[in-house]
């Protein structure tokens, strides 16, 4: 049932996209739906909202992704992005393989 839930949300998410309308609109669609489908009070719904806003693990992932993100840009600047691409093309010609492989390094 609650996998049934899932795909409800997904679907949400997935018709409010289609209709052209932007990714916050869609992901704000799928909360209510949350909300809905489990039966979620409004006070409820806005206290868990909060409280995984400010959590530390949400805060965390954010920083970490931007850090991701710092040096993304600094060794696209370097040049050592395309370095490191190229030297993965060297080592195997297949780029699905690299795609598999690139995480690893």
């Amino acid at each position: 049932m609650e996998a049934l839930k899932l795909v409800v949300i997904f679907a949400v998410i997935v018709f409010i996209l289609r209709l052209r309308k932007p990714l916050p609109v869609a992901v704000t669609g799928g909360i209510i739906a949350t909300c809905i489908l489990y039966g979620l009070g409004f006070t409820e719904s806005v206290t868990i909202i909060a409280q995984s806003l400010t959590s530390w693990s949400t805060l965390s992932l954010l920083l970490i992704f931007y850090l991701i993100m710092f040096l993304q840009r600094m060794l696209e600047k370097r040049g050592s992005l395309m370095q490191a691409k190229d030297a993965l093309d060297g080592l195997c010609g297949n780029r699905r393989v690299n795609t598999a492989l690139a995480p690893m390094f």
